[in-house]
């Protein structure tokens, strides 16, 4: 929404104003317009000393567990299989491949090789491949178990200062 980008730009611009140290991670990246965001953002800004750190499987949604239920209480797991025949079409699956987001981000005008791209399940990546650092995490990967993995792992490494954004979405 238009609403979290600004809240997100306003983050980024407020680390930079402020000289707070850390990298930046978004976890669960879809075609990486929030990660764009956080990159043209910094390269507006004359800031190039980050690493940006996109996590992602860049072939859509993992399995959910049964702890995955949809407010009205339907099971995540139904509503992927509904929308298994259209998957690479389909939102509910989020699917978008590595190379549509690295092309994506090579307009940003931020260094490509200060962008990360940690293709795979979170669970299985995230605690060896994330910053010791982290200034910005952004967490939008749906289920309950990378969530939980995801602010075991990087909330000890966010810096004072720091922000961090859970968008909760509901498919």
């Amino acid at each position: 929404s238009v609403e979290r980008l600004w809240a997100l730009n306003q983050a980024v611009e407020y680390l930079e104003a402020n000289s707070i140290p850390g990298d930046f991670v978004e976890c669960g990246v879809w075609r990486g317009g929030s990660a764009f965001l956080m990159a043209a953002t910094l390269s507006d800004l004359g800031s190039t000393s980050r690493e940006v750190f996109l996590f992602d499987t860049f072939e859509g949604m993992v399995p959910p567990t049964n702890l995955d239920i949809r407010s009205g209480g339907k099971p995540a797991a139904e509503i992927l299989e509904e929308h298994q025949e259209k998957k690479s079409e389909s939102l509910v699956w989020a699917v978008a491949a590595r190379k549509e987001v690295e092309a994506n981000m090579s307009v940003s005008g931020y260094p490509p090789q200060k962008i990360r791209f940690v293709q795979g399940d979170v669970i299985e990546t995230l605690e060896s491949q994330a910053p010791k650092t982290i200034a910005l995490a952004r967490l939008d990967t749906d289920w309950y178990e990378s969530t939980k993995h995801e602010l075991q792992v990087l909330v000890p490494r966010m810096v004072k200062g720091g922000s961090s954004s859970l968008t909760i979405t509901e498919i």
